[in-house]
């Protein structure tokens, strides 16, 4: 990627994009993160109260070249999984509603086969974990309901994932809508028996 194009992102430029539009598609780093990506990644670990100029950027990336919204990384990682990873129920707003024409962007697997839910729920952002992932989780299920049976390459549902970590709300979101409560070792049927609120117990018993 271009250094100036790059500088341009990192400090939230978006009027300089005008300058590398013809340009922005095949715009990559060594990762082969794309300028949304790159875009992504610096906002992700901030607050939303923190953001200055990165939600304009990114909004601009996405109506210049829509098409970098389902694009993976080396990883295997999209814009999505990235804004998911870091708890921003924001940045995860704008590429859901940016991609509106592309519904497969939204069950895009990674590398581990985790799809922006699976992230979603294992984010360890500081302030994700203080307002807890639920408004990540909400506006991905509401978006594709099938998200919440999606197993990844661990054998980890979505489900699972949440019972482990003990979040209770997002658990009972997840329960309303999927059928795969199965993790490592746990057959989804055993799974189903020991649920929490099946059985109205803590989370926690079920892993």
């Amino acid at each position: 990627m271009k250094k100036e194009l790059y500088n341009a992102v990192a400090r939230g430029e978006s009027e300089k994009l005008e300058e590398f539009k013809s340009e922005l598609e095949f715009q990559e780093t060594h990762q082969k993160n794309t300028v949304l990506d790159v875009a992504v990644k610096i906002a992700a670990p901030k607050t939303p109260y923190e953001s200055g100029g990165e939600l304009g950027l990114i909004r601009k990336i996405c109506e210049l070249r829509p098409s970098l919204i389902g694009r993976a990384n080396s990883k295997g990682d999209t814009p999505l999984h990235i804004a998911a990873r870091g708890g921003r129920y924001d940045l995860v707003g704008i590429l859901i509603d940016e991609s509106r024409f592309d519904d497969g962007v939204l069950t895009m697997v990674n590398s581990k086969k985790d799809t922006a839910l699976h992230e979603a729920l294992r984010s360890r952002n500081f302030y994700y974990l203080v307002y807890k992932p639920l408004p990540v989780v909400e506006a991905l299920i509401r978006k594709n309901e099938e998200l919440s049976n999606l197993i990844n390459e661990d054998s980890e549902s979505p489900v699972f994932i949440a019972a482990r970590k003990g979040l209770y709300e997002s658990l009972e979101l997840l329960l309303k809508y999927s059928t795969q409560y199965g993790g490592p070792g746990m057959q989804n049927d055993r799974f189903a028996r020991r649920s929490s609120f099946k059985g109205r117990r803590n989370p926690l018993h079920t892993v």
